[in-house]
Parts: C-alpha cells; structure tokens; sequence
C-alpha cells in the first residue's frame, strides 16, 4: 500500500512599498512604514498627498472631506476594489490610497427610462451623455437597480485583457462547481482583476466577492 503524499504549495509576495522599508531596515536598523496616500475622490474637498502610517483612522484625515456630511462612503484603497470601512475605519495595511464617495441613496423618477440624464455616465452608451465623451463624473455608489439573472453578453470581455470567459467563470464560482471553475480560468484570476466587469455589469452583481468565494472553495478542498 503506498501512502499518498501531499504538498502545499506557498507563494510569497511583496510589494515595492515593503521591499524599500525591509532595505531601509537593514541599512539603518530602524523599521520605517510611513508612506505616501492618496486622498482622492469626488467628495474630497481638496484631493492630496499625505505622508501616513498604514492603520491611520479616517477622521485624521478630516481635513480633507466636509464633516458637516453624513453621506460619504470612507474606502480604504481604490474605488473598484477597496474596503468600505466608514469614518471610523482605519487604513489598511497594504493600501496607499483613500477614496471618498457620495452615498448614492437618491431614487430617480422613471430611472433607467430616461435617456436624456447628460450627468449619468454609461458605458453601454445607454443615456445620451456619451455624446460629451470629454466630460467628466462626480460618481457615487447608487447601483442605478437591484441584482438579477446573469445578462450573458460581451459586456465583460470588452473590459477584461485576459482570455477567458468571465461570465461562466463566475457562473462556476456561485454554483460552487470546482471542475468548471478550473475549466473556465479560476487559477488565472484574482477578485479584483474583475473590478471593471463588475463595475459595468448590467445585472449588479458582486462579481469579485463570487470570485473570492470561488477561491477559498477551491483552496478548501485542495488541502
């Protein structure tokens, strides 16, 4: 009888950011993780560069946003693939930027049957402001509609550089079927390499969060 052997496999990274504070540790033995973050966003009343320390709460950086509002959406990170911690969050570990947003809670008469909303970005050209292509968004977090059922369609290969198919890809990852998750590119992936095909997503789906859940299955039952 021959025992099977098995073997987990562990990949380290490193960020640049890291690289140069290990360098610096060893030149001067002092361990140095300040860092430069981006403060962006529309609701940033004066978007900036703040030398920081990973950890930092949001209300340090007061100095940058109106307190006097209540709707504003603290990311720690990116607007397509950060963390929604609130205004009492902190900054992540691994992230260099804040991006402050409007809370799109605002409901719209007819909605998604109005063409003529010039101040709507669409990157179906659904509404007529694709006519003033140099125009720029104060974007928000409204959905603009609820979940529903999978459109299949090219909307995601046209924001997507690698050569799979996202749809059934993500399809796969919400049936928790491993063989076709492997089939349709899941080893290829990270969640947020799907960030803008979730951001044009005609159904409102949470495409990084079924691929991430696709992930940890399949590392689950690898082990």
């Amino acid at each position: 009888m021959v025992a099977a052997l098995t073997a987990t496999l562990y990949v380290w990274t490193i960020s640049p950011l890291m690289a140069a504070a290990i360098g610096k540790l060893f030149l001067t033995g002092k361990v140095q993780l300040d860092r430069k973050v981006a403060v962006t966003g529309p609701v940033a009343v004066n978007p900036a560069y703040v030398e920081a320390l990973p950890g930092i709460p949001m209300k340090a950086l007061s100095a940058f946003y109106d307190n006097s509002k209540a709707d504003v959406r603290f990311v720690s990170g990116d607007a397509l693939s950060g963390t929604s911690v609130g205004e009492d969050g902190y900054l992540g570990w691994f992230d260099n930027q804040v991006t402050l947003l409007h809370e799109g809670t605002e409901r719209e008469i007819l909605g998604w049957a109005k063409p003529f909303r010039f101040n709507q970005f669409s990157s179906s050209r659904a509404y007529f402001s694709w006519l003033c292509p140099k125009k720029q968004y104060a974007m928000d977090t409204n959905f603009h509609g609820g979940p529903r059922a999978f459109v299949v369609s090219d909307v995601y290969g046209k924001v997507l550089p690698m050569d799979i198919f996202p749809v059934y890809l993500a399809k796969a990852c919400l049936a928790g079927d491993i063989d076709k998750m492997e089939k349709f590119g899941i080893y290829e992936v990270l969640p947020e390499d799907l960030a803008l095909c979730e951001f044009v997503d005609p159904s409102k789906n949470e495409i990084q969060d079924m691929i991430q859940k696709g992930i940890n299955l399949m590392i689950k039952e690898m082990a």
